[in-house]
């Protein structure tokens, strides 16, 4: 039980996260993504998440537009992706400020 709320609060999140991106809203309606004990609700409407993985380091920034629009048109709506901390830390304790595009 405690895994499926960790796993609902974090979907929330990201929808969140997504919604606030996709429409650039900094501040959403109270309400907007909630969780009924049976489904997620995105202002009142039940969603069905297909979901499918993406490992960004297997591409390049200029390749991910592409990637997620095909990802898109092939029906997801939600994408999971690992952080590759290596990627991002390569020496522990120095973390990269800028990636490069």
């Amino acid at each position: 039980m405690a895994a499926s709320r960790v796993l609902v609060a974090t979907s929330l999140s990201l929808l969140v996260a997504s919604t606030i991106n996709a429409h650039g809203d900094k501040k959403l309606p109270t309400g907007t993504v909630t969780y009924d004990g049976r489904s997620l609700m995105i202002k009142g409407k039940r969603v069905l998440l297909f979901s499918g993985s993406i490992h960004y380091t297997r591409s390049t920034p200029d390749m991910w537009p592409d990637i997620l629009q095909k990802a898109k048109k092939g029906g997801l709506n939600l994408i999971q992706t690992y952080v590759f901390w290596n990627v991002h830390e390569p020496v522990q304790g120095q973390v990269f400020e800028k990636m490069s595009r």
